[in-house]
C-alpha cells in the first residue's frame, strides 16, 4: 500500500490520500470483523459480492483467510471449497442478471450507472 501512496503522492493532494486510507482501513476492518464473526458463511458472502461486481477485493478475504487456516481457526480445505463456490455463485448471478435483463435493465437504469444510450450501441 506504501508503494501506491508514494506514487501517487505528487499527483493528489495529502488530505485526500489519508481520506482514501482511513477509508480502506475502515471497510478492511468492517469486512474482517464480520468474517471472523461469521466464519465460512462471511467469507460465502463476502466473496460472492466481490464476484457479483461490487466493490469489495477478495485480496482483503483471502488472505486473512488463509493466514486463519494455517494458525489453525479455519480448515483449509473449507476456506478453498467456500471460496470457490463463492466466486462461482456470484458469477452465476451475474450471468443470470445479464442473459434475462441484458439491454432492457441497462436501457431502464444505466442512467444511475453513467451508461448511455450511445455506449449500448457500440457495445453491441
Amino acid at each position: 500500500m506504501l508503494c501506491c501512496v508514494h506514487a501517487i503522492q505528487p499527483f493528489v493532494a495529502q488530505s485526500l490520500i489519508d481520506e482514501l486510507y482511513s477509508f480502506l482501513a475502515q471497510v478492511s476492518s468492517f469486512v474482517l470483523s464480520a468474517i471472523d464473526a461469521y466464519g465460512c458463511y462471511g467469507i460465502f458472502v463476502g466473496m460472492s459480492v466481490e464476484s457479483i461486481g461490487m466493490p469489495l477485493p477478495s485480496e482483503i478475504i483471502l488472505p486473512h483467510e488463509g493466514f486463519l487456516a494455517y494458525l489453525g481457526n479455519l480448515n483449509f480445505l473449507a476456506v478453498v471449497l467456500v471460496g470457490t463456490s463463492a466466486c462461482l455463485t456470484g458469477s452465476l448471478v451475474t450471468y443470470f442478471i445479464a442473459f434475462f435483463g441484458g439491454n432492457y435493465l441497462f436501457e431502464r437504469y444505466g442512467k444511475y450507472l453513467t451508461t448511455t444510450h450511445g455506449e449500448l450501441r457500440v457495445t453491441n
